[in-house]
């Protein structure tokens, strides 16, 4: 996503420059590659220690910063360009046949529709990253137990659901016949990865690589995020739950106030972790419960095409976000022109809000 959300600001912003993509050492889908490769020039990883200097340097001197085309966050479509553009890199006629023929032959069930379950786990990055520590990562892991019930729920009303992964060590079989562990079948491909986004009716995520085919199609998510900071308010059709906070100390669970107070609302630096989670506040993941009821919201809203509607209780949610993350970001020199006309497309489950009010405790 990192490169379609670019190419639309260029465009947007009517950028003269050439653009150097280098390939990164680990390349997590290789028939994307070669889409990318279709549509623009891309240069080999050697070239990675080049741009590894520039970046270096241009901590100490800004202006070398001009010529690092993508933002650390690039993938955080800002401007709110990809909901009125087109794919960049679409989906094919012929890709489109072979995608079908492959789901047919495959897949035995009568359906309705494809939901897309991504729930990360620690796997992939222990098998593909075997020399790196990513224990403060595990935050951001679910057992996909915690899915079963929205899983479920979806199968049964005849929505064909799919665990998605390039890497899922536990092979899973489940006892309806409609939630199949594509992860772990023989049909797994990276062009199934890329084309399952293209025809799934929505997706259920844990904010995670995986997810990158379903949002690139545009299509509707329901996401459980962690930290506040990464919610994608910026895009429609997305609805959100997210964890809580407890006070080690005493087991208060803090409101929002206390979550922006303590700076838990972008818990995602490796010492911020060490300082805050670990020593002073235990993140209370999302249950089974609140996931069902996410995609539940999700289901109907797609189903009705229903437009979100903002209750008091997200309004006053948005107001406190606007208040402690876009107002502080505008006032940094790269994002000063960014939410000229920005507005809060993405929701807040409903149910989460009126079950959770700690966090609108004054």
């Amino acid at each position: 996503m990192r490169t379609e959300v670019y190419i639309h600001e260029k465009d947007f912003f009517k950028i003269k420059a050439i653009d150097i993509l280098i390939i990164n050492d680990h390349v997590s889908n290789i028939y994307f590659l070669n889409k990318i490769k279709s549509k623009l020039k891309i240069f080999s990883s050697i070239f990675l220690d080049t741009y590894k200097l520039i970046f270096f340097f241009s901590e100490k001197f800004p202006n070398l910063k001009k010529h690092l085309g993508m933002r650390e966050d690039q993938q955080k479509d800002f401007y709110q360009l990809l909901d009125n553009k087109k794919v960049y890199f679409d989906i094919n006629a012929e890709e489109v046949e072979k995608g079908k023929e492959i789901l047919k032959n495959n897949v035995k069930a009568n359906y309705k529709g494809i939901v897309l379950f991504c729930v990360r786990n620690e796997d992939y990055n222990k098998k593909f990253f075997k020399n790196t520590n990513w224990n403060y990562l595990d935050y951001r892991n679910y057992s996909f137990d915690d899915f079963l019930p929205a899983a479920n729920f979806l199968a049964e009303k005849n929505y064909l659901v799919l665990r998605m992964g390039k890497y899922n060590s536990n092979k899973i079989k489940f006892e309806n016949k409609n939630i199949i562990d594509y992860s772990n079948e023989g049909w797994r491909s990276d062009f199934m990865d890329y084309f399952l986004g293209y025809a799934c009716d929505f997706c259920i995520t844990t904010h995670t690589g995986m997810d990158c085919f379903a949002r690139l199609f545009r299509k509707p998510f329901g996401a459980i995020v962690n930290p506040i900071e990464d919610l994608f308010y910026f895009q429609k059709n997305w609805i959100h739950i997210f964890g809580n906070f407890r006070y080690k100390e005493n087991g208060k669970i803090l409101n929002l106030n206390e979550i922006y107070l303590n700076n838990l609302h972008k818990i995602d630096k490796i010492d911020m972790i060490d300082k805050l989670l670990n020593k002073k506040f235990i993140l209370i993941k999302n249950n089974s419960e609140q996931i069902l009821e996410l995609a539940k919201e999700v289901k109907i809203n797609y189903e009705d095409n229903r437009k979100n509607i903002k209750s008091s209780l997200e309004n006053y949610f948005w107001n406190k976000f606007e208040k402690n993350i876009v107002k502080k970001m505008k006032n940094e020199k790269y994002h000063q022109k960014l939410f000229s006309s920005n507005t809060f497309k993405g929701a807040i489950c409903n149910d989460f809000l009126q079950k959770n009010n700690h966090l609108f405790d004054r």
